[in-house]
């Protein structure tokens, strides 16, 4: 289902992204753990695309697909964002990944358009959903 993204593929790719977002102190993540281990992350950070009309908050998350399914990324999310004052909060997922999109909406996002982004881990162009949390 995830479209973004191909760091489990490029172990490099990976730790230089990390260590850029770790050094960030506008960057806030957390990590998902349960007593099982660590499930994943759920991070903001800000988007300063010129591209954009202003900086905006972007959220993003990753669960293990293992845990795909059980509700983790919902109650992590939902955890997380009752941390975060700065609204609005953008998300964004590729618009076929039901999953993602769920996941949002249970969070209060409301979906506000799409637009087309190339999914580095699909090889190509998607349609992408967009959504905000006000």
């Amino acid at each position: 289902m995830a479209a973004f993204g191909t760091f489990s593929l490029d172990w490099r790719a990976f730790q230089e992204r990390w260590t850029k977002l770790l050094a960030d102190p506008t960057v806030i993540i957390r990590t998902v753990t349960s007593e099982r281990g660590i499930l994943g992350h759920v991070l903001i950070y800000v988007d300063d695309d010129p591209e954009l009309d202003a900086p905006r908050t972007e959220l993003s998350y990753w669960i293990d697909r293992a845990w795909w399914g059980r509700g983790v990324a919902t109650q992590a999310m939902r955890q997380f964002l009752a941390e975060i004052q700065a609204k609005p909060i953008w998300g964004q997922c590729a618009a076929d990944n039901c999953g993602s999109r769920r996941v949002l909406e249970k969070c209060g996002f409301s979906l506000v358009g799409t637009e087309r982004s190339f999914a580095t881990a699909r090889g190509g162009e998607i349609e992408e959903s967009i959504y905000r949390l006000n």
